[in-house]
């Protein structure tokens, strides 16, 4: 991250820690803002481990959608990475998930997933329950 995205760190008040991140990705489909800071290691592990995905600024863009509809990431995350297990054993089926196939190391259907969570669309409304 420090070699890439990450443009700073900041900290709450009177805090010495400092272990906000500021990233930014300049242009694309995953182009951030630094406003949103940026993902700490629970949202990586629980966006990138746990979702197979191993693409910063893409985790980065999962990071930025959660802070700005006010959701938590790792619970997040962790709920699309269970819908993306219960997909690949045939649990689900895309007339499940509104015809979107979440499977593992899918950028686009876990950002599609977070909006549709973040406001309770078809499948999204029930990962939204946890």
């Amino acid at each position: 991250m420090k070699e890439s995205i990450l443009t700073g760190r900041e900290s709450c008040f009177a805090c010495p820690i400092r272990c906000k991140r500021q990233v930014q990705v300049v242009g694309g489909i995953y182009a951030t803002r630094p406003e949103y800071g940026g993902p700490e290691y629970e949202t990586i592990a629980s966006f990138g481990s746990l979702c197979c995905i191993d693409d910063l600024k893409a985790i980065s863009k999962a990071h930025e959608l959660c802070q700005a509809y006010g959701l938590d990431t790792i619970s997040t995350g962790v709920a699309i990475a269970f819908a993306m297990e219960c997909y690949e054993n045939g649990i689900l089926a895309r007339k499940d998930t509104d015809g979107l196939e979440i499977s593992f190391g899918s950028k686009a259907s876990m950002l599609t997933m977070i909006e549709r969570i973040a406001r309770r669309e078809g499948f999204g409304g029930i990962l939204a329950e946890g």
